[in-house]
């Protein structure tokens, strides 16, 4: 009588492999979206973010705090932004913004809210100069070339209500 080899499943070479696949393309992303759900991680990417920017348009910019909900709500708690004269050019203690629908294939951003809640957005115009002191971040954001040489992509952007609570507005 021949004996029949007992086979350990776990030393398989197939094993290992969906082991490892089910690792990679479950549990990996399931672990990513977890930590990416963590205030203190999305508090850190804001930083970095802020950071960036900050260098970028040469003036401070700060937020506090940042939760983004399972919905899409985005909120940003103590939104500093100082124009290049080192004065404040928006404080608000919150910021929400409510994401409808977005698509990047579609090029598609629809936002249902953005709230700001206790605040000051305080645009003015320096002596000798005729701008407002938003136009910094306005020409950051416009394309510098203005021949075009292949069709641009354009964006669907629509934000259908803006709500401000208890904001000051000076200009």
């Amino acid at each position: 009588m021949t004996k029949i080899p007992k086979i350990n499943y776990f030393r398989t070479r197939r094993f290992r492999i969906i082991l490892w696949l089910s690792i990679i393309f479950i549990f990996l992303p399931l672990f990513l979206y977890t930590v990416l759900r963590l205030g203190s991680v999305q508090t850190y990417l804001a930083e970095r973010l802020t950071s960036y920017f900050s260098k970028e348009l040469k003036t401070r910019i700060h937020i506090g705090g940042v939760n983004v909900s399972f919905g899409g709500d985005v909120i940003l708690e103590d939104v500093f932004v100082a124009d290049l004269q080192k004065d404040t050019l928006l404080y608000t203690r919150k910021l929400t913004v409510g994401v409808g629908k977005f698509s990047y294939r579609k090029h598609l951003l629809h936002i249902n809210t953005v709230t700001l809640t206790d605040g000051l957005l305080d645009l003015k115009i320096y002596p000798g100069d005729s701008l407002t002191n938003v136009q910094f971040i306005l020409n950051y954001f416009s394309p510098s070339d203005t021949t075009v040489t292949k069709t641009p992509v354009k964006w669907e952007i629509k934000v259908h209500n803006i709500d401000l609570q208890r904001l000051k507005f000076n200009y």
